[in-house]
């Protein structure tokens, strides 16, 4: 949904698209991975690998889920809205896209030293809207990959290892409005999948301190409408506990986009909406305090943009958890989104083109322990 705002009669000059080329906008931002898997993970910033809360952590360093002794289910819903607005030579245009995002994981011990798990999350998703550029056609892109991903782990003494199989099923859909003499819709929407797989170790140091590291594998699939490559992505995770009710996580994921991403068939994506120009950084840091059947959440993560201009968008993460019982918790989290800013400015300063994305995100988790 969207709306315009008019603020003159000037049509935007042929010379818009060669400025826009040169502008990656932000709504692809950090690149299409998609970190808020779980309450827990959002509010822990997706920094709590080493240390496992909960079987969400499947979605992290799939190796820790040796910390949980008992079979464990975890359900969640992320409520996510991103707002964009563009300024193109004197005119204003506003668009807003929000989606529930579910996700469920189930851990379990097999023995005293093999645990099995089974994550059903996103890891990939987007929905983008670009306004129509003289020849470029109103445009909505919306490709989502779902990760169905069963782990086998190993413990040894202190050091686990995990083994993940990854089921990509994606659904896509490309929404263009031309509008010359009349307007005209088209729609193409369809289904895709393909696999990936990751590796991923965990050491437990000691009560107070521990360590983890994941490797996600690259993927590549497609169908006539649609090409998915998804980059390789290693992420490293620290646990340190200085306080027997505090946890204080920190976290490094480097992603290689650089070149990859998703490509439409007939959608020509000339502004680089949907493909790296360069590989993405990322650190999160966040803190766990635990006090009687509480556990309170703040977070911090900080995101390098994958496009020509670069900069780094930052989130701020909120969130608690309340025990019921020694079976049932439940989670909340809250993310706030800020994107880094692309404009294109005359010699004079005045601002030609620019784009500024806003996003929030609310999580509801449950979880039941058996």
């Amino acid at each position: 949904m969207h709306k315009f705002k008019p603020f003159s009669n000037k049509v935007i000059p042929f010379a818009l698209p060669p400025l826009l080329l040169a502008i990656s906008l932000s709504v692809q931002a950090t690149g299409l991975n998609f970190w808020e898997s779980s309450s827990i993970n959002s509010a822990l910033a997706s920094a709590n690998g080493a240390k496992a809360s909960d079987a969400s952590v499947l979605a992290l360093a799939p190796s820790s889920i040796t910390q949980l002794d008992s079979p464990t289910v975890t359900a969640n819903v992320t409520y996510y809205r991103v707002s964009t607005d563009y300024y193109l030579f004197g005119a204003e245009t506003d668009y807003e896209q929000a989606d529930p995002i579910p996700a469920g994981f189930f851990s379990m011990p097999v023995s005293d030293n093999w645990y099995l798990g089974l994550a059903i999350y996103s890891r990939t998703a987007a929905d983008i809207s670009v306004p129509q550029i003289t020849l470029v056609p109103e445009t909505r892109v919306r490709p989502i990959t779902v990760s169905i991903a069963p782990t086998v782990a190993y413990r040894w003494n202190d050091v686990s290892i995990g083994l993940t199989v990854e089921s990509l099923q994606s659904q896509y859909l490309l929404e263009q409005e031309v509008c010359l003499v009349r307007c005209q819709d088209s729609k193409i929407e369809g289904t895709t999948s393909g696999w990936s797989g990751a590796i991923s170790a965990t050491w437990q140091v000691s009560q107070a301190l521990s360590f983890a590291a994941t490797h996600r594998l690259a993927s590549q699939y497609s169908d006539a409408n649609i090409e998915f490559d998804l980059p390789d992505i290693t992420s490293l995770y620290a646990t340190w506990s200085p306080l027997k009710n505090l946890d204080w996580h920190t976290t490094y994921s480097y992603t290689q986009w650089k070149n990859k991403g998703i490509r439409y068939t007939d959608y020509s994506d000339v502004i680089g909406l949907l493909v790296g120009a360069s590989d993405s950084q990322r650190f999160a840091t966040s803190l766990n305090y635990h006090i009687a059947s509480w556990d309170l959440r703040v977070g911090l993560s900080l995101d390098e943009a994958i496009d020509a201009f670069g900069g780094n968008d930052i989130r701020y993460r909120v969130g608690a958890g309340y025990r019921f019982n020694t079976n049932w918790r439940t989670d909340i989290a809250f993310v706030f989104e800020d994107y880094a800013r692309k404009e294109y400015n005359t010699n004079s300063g005045d601002s030609l083109v620019a784009v500024q994305n806003e996003g929030f995100a609310a999580g509801l988790g449950v979880t039941y322990t058996f």
